[in-house]
């Protein structure tokens, strides 16, 4: 395995991996770096340099992308990345490494699009379908260079140089440098040879293309080569964009053919059919936030195309390419230019546009417009285009401005006595100056003088490195901070920027008013204008502009007065050092440039370098650093706020502030089979909250969003793997029924709600917790199916409460049979302890009776049968006289238990009535 190696040297702001000094030609050589508007870097643990497929790949992608860089380790690459800061990345990414470095990087504004490259498509689209940068998973390296070059159009579209007036010192120039590329006349043979040496030497840029540009540039026109799949667009848009001087000198031959081309060609259809009506024409593209919040800042205002403008006339086509623009970088927007052409005013100012249809490297059926070099429009309308595919598309409603627009005319006039004096690439060092760009004009300079044998041309760019060295130096660090307690006209006078009205002041064609300070060239070097009256005599003298005192910017050539409120903070630019501007009035002077203010109380300030976060309570913020994930705590920002000057720290104010409150989300809509085959539609909320934010922010990628899923997730198999019944509660017919169902306890006819939430606390509850989530509760709050399955959930209803009845009646019934068998065996025991009892008594009557009945017959045989005869005479008749069956036995006679014997007076009674015979 080869160690980690980048086989390009550098990008914008990185630093450069080897310095040439060799001279090609008359132009001093650079070193190595980016010239197009993007790069691809290419991650992979298991490079081989030697392996031919290794080889063949590489040659394959340089056909597509001129700047690529391999890395096998993470880190380095992410540095790498980190120092990218004027390119769009696209990157190539194993499927092992992929899943370790794209959750990290995914959010960065540069990174454009991913492409996994890996043995094992099904595995790695798993993870990569949830990033939406991921564009695509492929096992064959050809489709990728075929995506790539779809992304390098897009891309090349997207970063066309825009300046707008009153906010871009540039627009201030566009006329100019129009001007420039168009006059200079130079050898077109030599300089397309020093064009294929310089893009040799960035050793990027495919070979065959280099030679093709050498050897047949005269055989096409100069449109054919801007619409080839060539380095020729996309190093001429990078280099306009960037105002890299190395560039623009080597593409300013090309520069000047295509609109040499344009201008006849234009005459030549014109002259064939003459277009006279008012017409409109369509560009879709992608547009930076940033940029697009500068247009909307302009709106009603002039803004320039700094580059030849591709349109179209058909409309839906320029919308997708709008769409395009905007699908996968959330720091982009989809601008959709409606470009309304007056012919006349085209015709007027020297506008020239072209129908390519048949004149560009393509064959296409729409009809294509192509318009010359910094063309300015005025943008009329902005507004949003409503769209199913994004939120962020939006209509530009633009309309071609000519020569003659005053406010135009206005800023050129002025600017062109300016530089009156100097010409060609001069003006153009005169220019960068201006734009608070000193190194880049030194540079042009320096090319210059190698490239001339004049003396007059030497003297004067010896003159103008001179006056670089003097600008450089004058002034300290050339931030001045004003007395606040002094009026800005004397802090001028002061520091020698102020000229007062001569005498006698009420005289003069030019009038500043109190208030107000006048912008003005005074023999070429820059002069605020007190209040007062200005008559301007030499050509080298003249007024550019009024402005009030109170305005926040005034800027004039390279010098700035900025002014920084109170409640803010301000930034400013020294050869890329970021320098704070704390709240105060200033005067900075070029290289110092000021490039934006924001509110100091804000919770995030990102200022150049300069990061500074305060956390609320109930957040945290998470932020990179090479990329390690960082976790920064209200704690950590109690006795300040978290400070850093890192290059390579990243935070995304959007997403970087996360809450560890309870968390309220809803769930998607779910659509599941149940066990028993009945489709349920089910949405619910869970609640939760993160109790450990390293864990959650640190080991998940999205946290919130993989809670989400995995809630979605779980209750969906749990819905499959129950049957409806126990899920739905019984849908009952009548008031009745349901009071009736309620008063059931059986699990089966719980609440779907409780018995889900059971179910799903218990299951998902282990599972977050290993996130550094804490589930707090599961709420259903819509649980829909079929209208047939509402009719046989009702059926089953009213079937359970028949049963339920049945089973009550049932139990009651046998209830009482149960009591009436008790009472019947009450009874017969009863009846049969009686009977035994009557048994018992009859035969111990029977046994007694026996007994008497031998005791009697004993007495008998000893009583004389006269005496036996008279007491049954005498029985008989006591018995027919009184009834009574009581016998009297008129004799001494003892019979024991059943007679009573009076000796006295000789009488014996007997109870016969009560003896048992």
């Amino acid at each position: 395995m080869s160690k980690s190696k980048s086989t390009k040297t550098t990008a914008s702001g990185a630093a450069a991996m080897a310095t040439t000094t060799s001279r090609v030609g008359e132009l001093s050589q650079p070193v190595r770096r980016v010239i197009q508007n993007y790069v691809l870097v290419w991650f992979d643990a298991n490079f081989d340099e030697s392996d031919e497929d290794f080889k063949k790949s590489l040659q394959h992608l340089r056909k597509t992308v001129a700047s690529i860089a391999t890395f096998t380790n993470v880190q380095e690459g992410i540095v790498f990345l980190n120092a990218i800061k004027k390119e769009k990345i696209f990157m190539i990414v194993s499927g092992s490494l992929g899943q370790q470095i794209v959750p990290e990087i995914e959010a960065w504004p540069r990174l454009e699009s991913i492409y996994v490259f890996c043995g094992n498509r099904e595995v790695h689209e798993q993870w990569a379908r949830k990033i939406q940068k991921v564009k695509g998973v492929h096992t064959s390296i050809e489709p990728i260079c075929d995506a790539l070059q779809v992304d390098r159009e897009n891309c090349d579209r997207a970063m066309i140089p825009i300046s707008f007036n009153g906010i871009d010192t540039l627009f201030m120039y566009t006329q100019l440098l129009k001007e420039i590329f168009l006059d200079i006349e130079d050898d077109d043979t030599k300089l397309i040879k020093e064009l294929a040496e310089y893009c040799r030497l960035q050793n990027d840029i495919d070979e065959d293309e280099i030679a093709k540009v050498e050897q047949e540039y005269h055989d096409h026109t100069p449109i054919w080569w801007y619409t080839a799949p060539f380095f020729m667009n996309s190093v001429l848009n990078c280099g306009l964009r960037l105002m890299d001087v190395d560039i623009v000198l080597r593409l300013g031959f090309f520069i000047r053919d295509l609109h040499q081309y344009i201008d006849n060609l234009y005459q030549e259809q014109q002259s064939n059919k003459k277009i006279t009506t008012t017409f409109t024409v369509f560009r879709g593209q992608g547009l930076s936030v940033e940029v697009f919040e500068k247009m909307k800042k302009t709106e009603d205002g002039l803004m320039s195309f700094n580059n030849f403008l591709l349109t179209s006339e058909n409309r839906q086509v320029s919308l997708q390419l709008a769409r395009e623009g905007a699908a996968t970088n959330s720091n982009m927007v989809g601008i959709l230019f409606i470009m309304t052409i007056d012919p006349t005013i085209s015709s007027n100012s020297s506008i020239p546009y072209v129908d390519i249809s048949r004149e560009g490297f393509y064959e296409i059926n729409d009809t294509e417009i192509l318009f010359t070099t910094h063309t300015i429009f005025r943008i009329d309308h902005i507004q949003p285009i409503p769209d199913d595919h994004t939120d962020r598309l939006w209509q530009v409603n633009l309309t071609l401005v000519g020569n003659d627009n005053p406010e135009l005319d206005k800023i050129t006039s002025s600017l062109r006595e300016e530089f009156s004096c100097s010409t060609g690439w001069s003006r153009l060092g005169h220019i960068l100056i201006q734009l608070g760009e000193p190194t880049k004009a030194e540079q042009l300079y320096k090319i210059l003088l190698e490239k001339t044998s004049s003396d007059e041309e030497i003297s004067d760019y010896n003159q103008q490195l001179g006056r670089i060295q003097t600008i450089r130096h004058a002034g300290g660090d050339m931030k001045v901070r004003l007395n606040p307690d002094r009026s800005l006209y004397d802090e001028l006078e002061q520091r020698n920027l102020l000229q007062r009205p001569r005498p006698p002041a009420g005289l003069g064609l030019n009038l500043i008013q109190d208030g107000q300070l006048g912008l003005a060239m005074f023999n070429r070097s820059p002069k605020f204008l007190a209040p007062g009256r200005y008559t301007f005599f030499s050509p080298f003298d003249h007024l550019i502009n009024v402005t009030s005192i109170t305005d926040k910017l005034i800027t004039l050539g390279n010098i700035q007065i900025v002014t920084i409120n109170q409640d803010e903070l301000g930034l400013s630019l020294r050869n890329g050092e970021s320098i704070l501007l704390d709240p105060g009035r200033y005067i900075l002077t070029a290289p110092h440039v000021f490039v934006k203010s924001t509110p100091a109380n804000a919770q995030y300030i990102e200022l150049g370098t300069y990061r500074r976060i305060t956390v609320p309570v109930g957040f945290v913020a998470v932020a990179f650093d090479i990329g390690k994930q960082i976790i920064i705590r209200p704690e950590d920002t109690k006795s300040g706020p978290f400070e850093t000057n890192s290059p390579t720290f990243l935070f995304d104010k959007k997403t970087g502030f996360q809450s560890v409150q309870l968390q309220v989300r809803e769930l998607d809509q779910l659509t599941v089979n149940t066990r028993d085959g009945i489709t349920i539609t089910a949405k619910g909320l869970i609640t939760y909250r993160i109790h450990d934010p390293t864990t959650a922010f640190m080991t998940v990628q999205d946290i919130h969003g993989a809670v989400k899923r995995a809630a979605e997730a779980t209750l969906t198999s749990l819905f499959l793997n129950a049957a409806i019944d126990e899920i739905a509660p019984p849908v009952p017919e009548k008031q009745t029924d349901k009071d009736l169902i309620n008063l059931k306890s059986t699990v089966e006819e719980e609440n779907f709600n409780q018995h889900i939430r059971d179910a799903f606390l218990h299951d998902f509850s282990h599972k977050v917790h290993n996130w550094g989530v804490e589930l707090q509760d599961l709420n259903i709050e819509k649980l829909e199916f079929d209208n047939s399955v509402k009719d046989l959930l009702r059926k089953r209803a009213q079937a359970r409460v028949e049963t339920a009845t049945s089973l009550a009646n049932m139990r009651s019934q046998t209830e009482i049979a149960m009591q009436q068998a008790d009472r019947e065996k009450q009874q017969a025991q009863i009846r049969a302890e009686a009977e035994a009892f009557v048994i018992r008594t009859k035969a111990d009557a029977d046994f007694y009776a026996a007994e008497r009945h031998a005791q009697a017959a004993k007495l008998l045989q000893e009583v004389p049968l006269s005496a036996q005869l008279e007491l049954k005479r005498l029985d008989v008749e006591m018995i027919k006289a009184t009834g009574d069956r009581t016998t009297f036995i008129p004799m001494n006679l003892h019979i024991g238990d059943i007679g009573m014997v009076d000796k006295q007076n000789n009488k014996m009674y007997w109870a016969s009535n009560n003896v048992t015979n």
